[in-house]
């Protein structure tokens, strides 16, 4: 039971951490409020459970270096600046119609699927967790209940933060500041391609 609230307060506070989740949550909140802000946390919450899943399996089942991750990071980069940039396009709010699809559900999968610290995470500080888990249980149970409680943890508090987003929306779409807040997204969204490509080329002994 320790290891299961560990996990979810492992989700609680990687769903809190600035990242790029976060920022299209927010800017899918200036565009389209709450929800436009809901389809991206629900698109965001399926393509988290998705890609997690798939790994788990993959990693339970066969033997995979982490230097694939790495390479994943080096596409995940370029994923990160194609955000950045469709971001820094923004210049108002789009019309009601409109506002409902800021991110498609398939380039947040494609954010999520090329995550590549997500990978490393679950590699490094998730599995061991698991592994003890399934001293006691078995190794399915081990893996399903453990990415269940990340999960609720990790939708909690991205949730809770959603709902910030929609608090301060009135204050943030004012026009003498809404410009600043794409522009600080695009280049916080650019930091953190930027991040995935030296951390990669570092961890495959490139720089």
């Amino acid at each position: 039971m320790a290891t299961l609230i560990e996990a979810f307060l492992l989700g609680l506070v990687g769903g809190a951490i600035p990242g790029s989740v976060l920022t299209i949550l927010l800017i899918s909140v200036i565009q389209g409020g709450f929800p436009a802000g809901l389809r991206t946390f629900g698109w965001s919450l399926l393509a988290e459970v998705t890609v997690v899943g798939i790994l788990l399996l993959l990693l339970f089942t066969l033997p995979i270096s982490e230097s694939l991750f790495n390479y994943i990071g080096l596409v995940g980069y370029l994923v990160l600046f194609y955000f950045a940039w469709q971001i820094s396009r923004l210049q108002k709010i789009d019309q009601p119609e409109k506002a409902g699809v800021v991110f498609s559900a398939k380039e947040i999968y494609t954010l999520s699927a090329t995550n590549a610290p997500l990978y490393i995470f679950w590699v490094t500080v998730c599995s061991p967790l698991i592994w003890q888990l399934a001293n006691k249980w078995s190794l399915l149970i081990s893996v399903i209940s453990f990415m269940v409680a990340f999960e609720l943890g990790w939708a909690f508090s991205t949730f809770v933060i959603m709902m910030v987003f929609v608090k301060a929306r009135k204050y943030i779409t004012e026009p003498n500041v809404m410009r600043k807040v794409y522009l600080c997204a695009s280049l916080v969204m650019f930091v953190f391609g930027l991040q995935m490509l030296y951390l990669s080329l570092v961890s495959l002994r490139i720089i």
